[in-house]
């Protein structure tokens, strides 16, 4: 595992009313992937191919019909490839930083159901998270972004 290499962290909500939502969501998505590969390393780019096979079946199909929300992280430097299925909808957002972008995740879990049984085996994944949530809780003095989202789609219709 190497520590400070760059992870994907990708958000999106699956809950399409039509096929002009799919097709705005896929579109979100090509074009971060897009924004993402210039000057990449060998190692990102190897990250970002991973994400868009992983994710196109969801733009063709059903693949996940009863989830609202999707949440990916990958760091192949790391040893990091995870994918969440999210009963609760979340905003649209692809983020490249020197480690997993939580807040949304946290945010979902937090407004999800009371009880939740979650296995990862990532411990900065599960390090950034309970931080996040303990801040939000208030048993930590300070509260702050865990990376820059550098892009988010536009929910309106």
């Amino acid at each position: 595992m190497q520590r400070g290499a760059p992870v994907v962290s990708v958000y999106l909500d699956l809950r399409w009313r039509d096929p002009r939502e799919r097709g705005r969501a896929r579109l979100f998505l090509e074009s971060e992937l897009g924004r993402a590969r210039p000057g990449a390393t060998e190692a990102l780019a190897t990250d970002l191919d991973w994400v868009a096979r992983q994710l196109a079946p969801l733009f063709d199909d059903e693949a996940l019909p009863w989830a609202h929300g999707l949440a990916l992280f990958v760091s192949s430097l790391r040893g990091l490839r995870e994918a969440f299925a999210l009963g609760a909808s979340i905003e649209d957002s692809f983020v490249v930083g020197d480690r997993p972008f939580v807040s949304p995740l946290a945010d979902a879990l937090i407004a999800g159901p009371a009880s939740l049984a979650v296995l990862v085996d990532a411990p900065q994944l599960v390090q950034g998270l309970a931080t996040r949530v303990l801040g939000m809780l208030g048993a930590s003095g300070r509260r702050g972004p865990d990376a820059i989202v550098k892009s988010r789609r536009d929910h309106r219709p």
